[in-house]
């Protein structure tokens, strides 16, 4: 029996290729969804890349008792009580940076617990930053100025990281985790979305047989192999949909049909 429900947003709650507009935020169906799942008993976990405080506040009145597995697994929180969170070595944070700062047109995102250092950003990337995913900026001359733990690192290239994602990856697949995170997004990690969901599993006393995922993008695949029942988006990429049981056209449609029996 299913007990614990773990969606991804970009491409699943929200933007997962049913809608003819882009969505900035969930609709509210999915708000809807979240409230009945918590109603029939289901925990509720948003797994995401993203970072929490833009993520708590992106749900609303949704929020209540989520958890939230967010930075790919690096901080995982529930009503303001953390569940783990997974550290970087700075050193090779700041060599992961340099190694970013070399590429034209792609700029860093370094994540401490709650806010994310720009170094001397575009006026867009600022924007994309602090306005589209909802985080707290902080302007930074060098690494050197950042003040506390790094937890995650991701690159954004307004067009496209397809080009630098094989180089990265093979720099630096053998020591932190390096996944696509969407068209323009590369997450590098010493943690993925299945610690996470594992270190909420063992919180929650639960098994993986009991735990459903949902997601579309290679970090989610991590996620689906922590869970019993795995869904790939219908928009996912072929390589991401290999490691699922399932796809799914629309999560609230899905999760309607299997978990609140409505149809």
């Amino acid at each position: 029996m299913i007990k614990l429900i773990a969606c991804d947003i970009d491409g699943t709650l929200i933007n997962d290729g049913t809608k003819t507009e882009l969505e900035k935020a969930p609709s509210q169906e999915v708000i809807e969804l979240i409230k009945e799942l918590k109603s029939a008993g289901y925990t509720f976990c948003i797994s995401t890349g993203r970072q929490y405080p833009g993520v708590k506040y992106l749900f609303g009145d949704a929020a209540d008792d989520v958890i939230y597995n967010c930075e790919n697994g690096a901080y995982v929180i529930r009503n303001e009580k953390l569940i783990s969170r997974v550290l970087m070595d700075k050193q090779i944070a700041r060599e992961i940076v340099e190694d970013i700062l070399k590429i034209p047109g792609a700029q860093p995102m370094i994540s401490g617990a709650t806010v994310c250092y720009l170094i001397n950003p575009t006026e867009e990337f600022y924007k994309i930053v602090t306005e589209h995913l909802g985080n707290v900026g902080v302007v930074v001359n060098s690494f050197d100025d950042i003040p506390e733990e790094i937890q995650k690192i991701a690159i954004c290239k307004i067009d496209g990281v397809a080009d630098i994602a094989p180089d990265f990856i093979a720099r630096w697949g053998d020591k932190v985790n390096v996944a696509v995170a969407g068209d323009m997004w590369l997450d590098f990690n010493v943690s993925d979305k299945g610690m996470g969901i594992e270190a909420i599993a063992k919180a929650m006393k639960i098994d993986k047989s009991e735990i459903a995922a949902f997601g579309d993008n290679y970090n989610d695949i991590s996620m689906f192999k922590a869970a019993g029942l795995s869904f790939a988006m219908s928009i996912a990429e072929d390589g991401v949909k290999r490691f699922a049981d399932k796809e799914c056209r629309n999560v609230p449609e899905t999760c309607r049909e299997l978990f609140l029996k409505r149809g």
